[in-house]
């Protein structure tokens, strides 16, 4: 049985209120403008609840719609396919055969994953080879002979899945401009838009780390974003070529007062730096999970990163379930490890403090408690100001998320619909011939997460996140993401006046534009209930 403490900060994080019965309560509907109340259903669970709407009085936050690589990157790219020694139009095709494969790319399965796959097909084509005859009738030479096309027919089939999956490797300048014209608008459209969440907070970097940098998006959508406020640039990129490429580009027109760079002072690198005294504000890994081989590489990664980082770690990968699956276990690789304790640390700082009592002893030995709950309950008896020794430093979600919690829609049943945020750029093709756009425009969809180092602020509340918006006749069903009711969908017609107003011109990925407060739900303790039966 799980040790729940009756008034740890566990319980007053999550807001465990004793709500009014659902069938209790009687609500007038007011659609005055100022509030109105709906009736909502949870995606997850179908708990019935009523929400009670009202504007939220914070000024709204206005995404681009559509990026553009800046005309510095253009020049310098333009310069690089000049340098080539294959014709433009060559280079063009071979970025859309590339694009083709990049777009289903998948994150690599498992060696368990592997194995249990090759059996399976192993048995199928017994199965279907099975002629009735004997498998001793065979003389030895015949056998071996359909052992060998056993295994070609296996290697065959694994190849069309993501068990074949290989890194992503440049052997020349040709191969690194296509796969700049196949990625880098789309890449640097990416950053960009994940980079205007921080204008909620108004936060502006002045070291800017880019794992995995390839050539240079990230590079460009922050100095584009944070302009000259950004004093140093750092871009790890483990391939030469790519970081050559990467260089050329960043000389742009060669019109840099004099400097290498369009920026002052950036440096390239194949691999981090080993002193952890080394920080950055900023820590960017766009796509870089995915040329990752295994799931402990990608924690061991993951770790060095968040160790490297001052203030905010962003990580972006694709639009795949497996991709959003694969940033999810990344968040939340972050977020145990930042509330598991070193005990005999713990213990330590504790006797130091005189604080080391039974009480606190069998805390620290009972195995029955989660990670979080322990580190909850030990974090009550100390001063708060005082850090308590973890395995990874203190971090919780800035964006998309407003909750440190698993992901509603990976614990909903069936085939998971991952998060996905989307964004258009202005296409830029080698072969001079237009986009398949009239406007002259490219699309596409990808799953991201901002961390940010320390604890949420207690009593500060999250906005929800707008993740789906269906506009109808006079109503328009909204999907909220929310900090602690789950994912709520529910109903805002047209008598809402400027609720309605507000939320039809609502888009998904944006924050939620009114507040929601669960006024009585059928459920009492619904999430915070989940949340201790998961911990």
């Amino acid at each position: 049985m799980k040790v729940i403490p009756p008034t740890s900060m566990l319980q007053r994080r999550f807001c465990s209120i004793v709500r009014p019965k659902f069938d209790e309560v009687a609500l007038a509907r007011t659609f005055d403008g100022a509030k109105c109340h709906v009736k909502s259903e949870n995606a997850q669970t179908q708990t019935k609840s009523i929400l009670e709407l009202t504007l939220v009085k914070e000024e709204k936050l206005r995404f681009t719609k559509e990026a553009a690589l800046p005309k510095k990157a253009l020049e310098g790219l333009k310069n690089a396919i000049t340098t080539c020694s294959r014709h433009p139009k060559q280079l063009q095709n071979d970025a859309d055969s590339l694009l083709e494969k990049l777009t289903q790319r998948r994150f690599p399965a498992t060696p368990q994953e592997v194995r249990s796959v090759r059996q399976e097909i192993k048995k199928k084509l017994h199965t279907d080879d099975d002629i009735g005859i004997d498998p001793e009738a065979f003389n030895e030479k015949v056998k071996r002979g359909r052992e060998q096309h056993l295994r070609k027919e296996i290697d065959r089939m694994l190849k069309k899945t993501r068990y074949n999956w290989k890194p992503m490797n440049f052997d020349s300048k040709e191969q690194c401009v296509a796969y700049a014209l196949a990625r880098l608008s789309a890449n640097h459209a990416e950053v960009y838009r994940v980079l205007q969440e921080f204008k909620r907070n108004k936060f502006v970097p002045e070291s800017v780390l880019d794992y995995s940098s390839g050539v240079g998006s990230s590079f460009w959508a922050a100095n584009e974003f944070f302009g000259d406020n950004v004093k140093e640039y750092t871009l790890i990129d483990p391939n030469d070529q790519i970081s050559k490429l990467a260089m050329d580009i960043l000389r742009g027109d060669g019109n840099n007062d004099g400097r290498a760079f369009v920026h002052p002072n950036v440096n390239f690198r194949r691999n981090l730096v080993p002193s952890l005294q080394t920080k950055y504000d900023l820590v960017i890994a766009h796509r870089a999970l995915i040329e990752v081989p295994s799931l402990e590489a990608r924690h061991a990664l993951l770790g060095a990163l968040w160790l490297r980082t001052k203030k905010h770690l962003v990580i972006i990968e694709g639009e795949l379930e497996d991709s959003f699956r694969a940033l999810i276990e990344a968040r939340d690789f972050i977020l145990t490890a930042s509330n598991e304790l070193h005990l005999e640390e713990t213990a330590q700082v504790l006797y130091d403090k005189n604080l080391l009592d039974d009480e606190a002893k069998d805390l620290l030995t009972d195995k029955r408690v989660s990670h979080y709950e322990r580190y909850a309950m030990i974090k009550e008896k100390v001063a708060n100001e005082l850090d308590l020794p973890t395995v990874l430093p203190q971090g919780h979600v800035f964006a998309p998320c407003p909750h440190d919690q698993g992901c509603p829609r990976l614990s909903m049943s069936g085939r998971t619909t991952p998060c996905t945020f989307s964004t258009r750029w202005r296409d830029f093709r080698a072969d001079g011939k237009s986009s398949k756009k009239k406007d002259g425009t490219a699309g596409g969809g990808f799953s991201f997460v901002i961390l940010e180092k320390g604890e949420r602020p207690l009593g500060c509340t999250s906005r929800a996140r707008v993740m789906a918006a269906n506009k109808a006749n006079k109503h328009i069903t909204l999907t909220n993401c929310t900090e602690f009711d789950g994912i709520q969908r529910f109903v805002v017609s047209k008598r809402a006046g400027e609720i309605y107003r507000v939320t039809k011109n609502a888009r998904p990925g944006e924050l939620s534009p009114i507040k929601m407060k669960t006024v009585t739900s059928d459920s009492d303790f619904e999430l915070f209930d989940e949340i201790v039966e998961r911990s």
